[in-house]
C-alpha cells in the first residue's frame, strides 16, 4: 500500500511511459482479478466472513493500482501514446464492459480528460499528433470534425458506460 502513495506522488512529478503502466501496473491488477474469480464461487456459497472480506480487499486492491493511470499523464502527454495508447484502448473497453469493475472507469475518464488537454496545441487552433492518434483510435479521420472535441463527443455513447 506504501508503494502505490509513493508511485501517486512521484509519477505526476516525471515524465511517463504508458507501456510502463501497461507492463508493471495492469499484470499486478490481473492478478488480483484472477484471484476475485477464483474466490468469487467460494464466496457466494460459505458466506464465509474471510473470503468475502478477501474479495472486498482485492477489489479495493484493483482500484488503487487503476487509480495511478491518471498520474501516468498529468506531468504531459505520455511519450509512448501513439504505441500505447491502441492496446490501452482494447483494456479500457473491456473495463467498461465488465459490470464487475464499474468503479474504475472513473479513473479511465479522468486520463482520458487529461489526455484531452493535450489535443490541441496552446498556441494553435490546429489538431496535434495526439488529436490524429485519438481519431485513429475511435476510427475517424480528422477531416471528418471541425475540432477533436466534436470527435469526442460524437463517441461519448461508446465511452460512457
Amino acid at each position: 500500500e506504501w508503494l502505490i502513495q509513493l508511485l501517486h506522488k512521484y509519477t505526476r512529478t516525471m515524465p511517463c511511459l504508458m507501456s510502463d503502466f501497461a507492463l508493471c501496473v495492469l499484470p499486478t491488477a490481473g492478478a488480483c482479478k484472477r484471484l476475485i474469480l477464483e474466490l468469487e464461487p467460494t464466496a457466494a456459497t460459505s458466506m464465509s466472513s474471510k473470503v468475502v472480506s478477501r474479495v472486498k480487499f482485492l477489489h479495493s486492491r484493483i482500484n488503487q493500482l487503476w487509480s495511478l493511470l491518471p498520474d501516468f499523464c498529468i506531468f504531459g502527454t505520455p511519450r509512448d501514446l501513439n504505441n500505447s495508447f491502441p492496446k490501452l484502448t482494447q483494456i479500457f473497453l473491456g473495463v467498461f464492459e465488465d459490470a464487475k469493475f464499474q468503479s474504475l472507469i472513473p479513473h479511465i475518464m479522468t486520463t482520458l480528460t487529461i489526455l484531452g488537454k493535450h489535443v490541441l496545441p496552446s498556441d494553435s487552433k490546429a489538431p496535434s499528433s495526439l488529436a490524429d492518434t485519438l481519431l485513429t483510435q475511435l476510427n475517424l479521420k480528422s477531416g471528418d470534425f471541425s475540432t477533436p472535441l466534436m470527435a469526442l463527443q460524437s463517441q461519448a455513447d461508446k465511452l460512457l458506460p
